[in-house]
């Protein structure tokens, strides 16, 4: 609205409290939706995990590896990263991290969530999470959304990998370097999702 020091001729009353004038179909059109917030689980630590791979990535790294592969608990954001020469080791990646969580965290994992890549749904895969008990559940083909927790994540480390280096002035193969110490920084500073440290959960 004008200001009213522009208008001279502005009657008195006018000038006290102006008017205000509201449009019906303006109101309506400019309308939004409530916003949506998903809604909390009840799995316990080490109960659901979200799983991703990024890459490739170009140089390869100076330990060989073209690819990251991240783990993260939906409960406690806790993180867990692999790297991979190709995508065809990821099911024997996640046995070996399966298997970990359980003998060394006596974590129970019950729901295993990822893409519809085709390394996490072959058949070997799938007789990976037979072999653990875990239910595995994919998401709606070309809708990333679904697996936000580790689309987030891969986003986090993939300005890492970039910025660092660069910082730094190393070559790019350090890429995978710089990954493990973001990740590390992940786990042990506080997440606002969950008011305190990944790794203390």
């Amino acid at each position: 609205m004008a200001k009213l020091g522009l208008l001279p001729n502005l009657p008195p009353t006018l000038r006290q409290r102006p008017p205000r004038i509201t449009c019906s179909s303006c109101a309506a059109a400019k309308q939004q939706p409530a916003p949506h917030y998903p809604k909390t689980h009840n799995y316990r630590v080490g109960a659901a995990f979200s799983s991703d791979i990024c890459g490739p990535f170009n140089p390869t790294s100076r330990q060989g590896n073209k690819y990251i592969l991240t783990v993260i608990d939906t409960r406690s954001r806790y993180l867990i990263v692999d790297f991979l020469q190709s995508r065809a080791e990821t099911p024997h990646r996640l046995d070996v991290i399966l298997t970990a969580l359980k003998k060394r965290k006596g974590c129970k994992p019950r729901l295993f969530h990822t893409d519809n890549a085709k390394e996490y749904v072959s058949d070997s895969a799938n007789a990976v999470y037979r072999s653990h008990n875990v239910m595995h559940s994919t998401t709606v083909p070309h809708t990333p959304q679904q697996n936000g927790i580790a689309e987030r994540i891969n986003s986090t480390l993939m300005n890492s990998a970039r910025a660092a280096p660069h910082h730094s002035s190393l070559p790019k193969t350090h890429w995978e370097d710089a990954v493990r110490d973001a990740a590390f920084k992940y786990n042990n500073i506080l997440h606002h999702g969950i008011n305190t440290l990944p790794y203390t959960m």
